[in-house]
C-alpha cells in the first residue's frame, strides 16, 4: 500500500543566499530590454571568446601531441556500440512508437498498471537510466525514451521540432499511445530532460501523478536566479549553440576529446557507449540544437503560473554546471505551487546524479513516491 510522502534519504538542500552583487544583477535582468542587451554582451564578449580560445587551443595541442588523441572511436566501433545500445535486453525491451511523424525509440521494463517515464539529458540516451529501469520495474512499467535526434529516435534538423509546443505534444502523445486512457504517470527528467519535464508539466499537468527533476532548471528562472557564478559556469552554452563549429571540433580524431570528457564525467566503462551514440553522423549536430532551444527559452523569459503537480527536485551537490541557486532557489510558489515542492540534495554527487549515485537517487525517489526501501535494501 502506498505510504504518505515522507523523505529521510538525501540531505536538506544547501542554503542559497544571494549576495548584494547578485541581487543587483537579478534586478537589472528583470527588465526585459536590459536582459536581452546583457545576454548579447555576455555571449559576444565573455562566453564565446572564452570557449573559442579554449577550443582552438585544444585542437592545436591535439595536433602537436599525439598522446592527446588517444581514445578516439573508429567507425566500426561507433557502429558496434550503437547497435549494442539498440539491441541489449539487460535492462528492458526495445520498442518504437510513431507520433507526429517522428519515430521514437524507448526501452520498457516492468509490467505494472502504474507508469514511470524517464527523460535523459545531454549527451545521454536511454542507457543513462539503466539503474532506474532495474530498480523500479517491480513497482512500475518504466519507460526510458530517447529524445529527438538521439540514438534510436529519428533525427530532425530544424529547431521547429524542438519548440516547446512540439516536443511536449510528442511526449503527451507517447504517453497516450503506450498507456491506458486517462493514466497519470510519474515523469522524471535529468538535465535537458528536466527542462523538457518542467515545460511538459506546465502544459499537461493532468498527465502527471508526480514530477521528479534531477540537476536541471526551469528556463525562466535563469534570469530570476542569475548569479555571477552561474553566468561564468554557463559560458559553454552559447558556444555549444554555435552552428557546425562545436560538433565539428568534437568529432576530430574519432571524437577523442569528446570521449575523454565523458570519461571524466562518467564511469570509464560506460563512457564509450554515450560517446559512440553521439559520434554517429548528425548526432552531435542535433545535440547542439537542444542548446539553441534552451537559449531561446531563456531569452523569452516571462511569468508562468506555478506548476500544480507534486514535485521532487534532486540536486547532486557537486554539480559543476548548475548552481543550487539556479536549480531550486525560490522555486516554491514561483515555479511549483506552494506546498507541492520537496527538495533533496545528494552529497558527493555531481551533475549525473542518477548514474554516479544510483542507490541514493533511487532511495530518494522511492521515498517521495511512497514505496519505501530500494530493491537492494530488500534483498539485503
Amino acid at each position: 500500500m502506498k505510504r504518505p510522502v515522507t523523505i529521510t534519504a538525501g540531505n536538506s538542500p544547501p542554503e542559497t543566499s544571494i549576495n548584494p552583487i547578485d541581487r543587483i544583477l537579478q534586478i537589472f535582468l528583470s527588465v526585459r530590454l536590459f536582459s536581452r542587451v546583457f545576454l548579447a554582451l555576455w555571449v559576444l564578449y565573455i562566453a564565446l571568446p572564452i570557449n573559442l580560445i579554449a577550443a582552438f587551443f585544444n585542437v592545436v595541442m591535439d595536433i602537436v601531441f599525439p598522446s592527446r588523441r588517444e581514445g578516439g572511436l573508429d567507425k566500426s566501433t561507433v557502429e558496434s556500440l550503437t547497435n549494442k545500445l539498440l539491441t541489449m535486453t539487460d535492462h528492458g525491451n526495445h520498442q518504437y512508437v510513431t507520433v507526429n511523424n517522428t519515430r521514437y525509440h524507448y526501452v520498457k521494463s516492468g509490467n505494472s498498471h502504474k507508469f514511470m517515464f524517464l527523460l535523459h539529458g545531454f549527451p545521454s540516451n536511454w542507457y543513462s537510466w539503466r539503474h532506474q529501469l532495474d530498480e523500479f520495474r517491480n513497482d512500475f512499467t518504466v519507460i526510458a525514451i530517447d529524445l529527438k535526434g538521439v540514438l534510436g529516435t529519428e533525427f530532425k534538423t530544424g529547431l521547429g521540432d524542438l519548440s516547446p509546443e512540439t516536443f511536449c505534444k510528442d511526449i503527451h502523445d507517447i504517453i497516450a499511445s503506450v498507456t491506458p486512457s486517462g493514466t497519470k504517470v510519474t515523469l522524471i527528467g535529468h538535465d535537458m530532460g528536466g527542462v523538457v519535464a518542467y515545460e511538459f508539466a506546465k502544459r499537461y499537468p493532468y498527465d502527471l501523478e508526480r514530477l521528479v527533476i534531477a540537476n536541471s532548471f526551469h528556463c525562466p528562472q535563469f534570469y530570476r536566479n542569475a548569479t555571477v557564478r552561474q553566468l561564468l559556469t554557463s559560458t559553454y552554452m552559447p558556444y555549444l549553440a554555435l552552428p557546425l563549429l562545436p560538433n565539428t571540433l568534437w568529432s576530430l580524431f574519432g571524437g577523442a576529446r569528446f570521449h575523454q570528457a565523458l570519461r571524466n564525467l562518467l564511469d570509464a566503462k560506460v563512457a564509450p557507449y554515450f560517446a559512440a551514440a553521439m559520434l554517429r553522423p548528425g548526432a552531435l549536430r542535433n545535440g547542439m540544437n537542444w542548446y539553441r532551444m534552451i537559449l531561446r527559452q531563456i531569452t523569452r523569459g516571462g511569468v508562468v503560473d506555478p506548476i500544480d503537480v507534486q514535485t521532487l527536485i534532486i540536486y547532486g551537490e557537486n554539480d559543476n554546471y548548475i548552481t543550487p541557486t539556479l536549480a531550486y532557489h525560490n522555486y516554491e510558489d514561483q515555479v511549483i505551487a506552494k506546498g507541492r515542492l520537496t527538495v533533496r540534495s545528494i552529497p558527493q554527487a555531481g551533475h549525473f546524479v542518477n548514474e554516479k549515485k544510483p542507490a541514493d537517487f533511487n532511495l530518494v525517489v522511492r521515498q517521495f513516491l511512497g514505496y519505501g526501501a530500494t530493491n537492494a535494501d530488500r534483498s539485503g
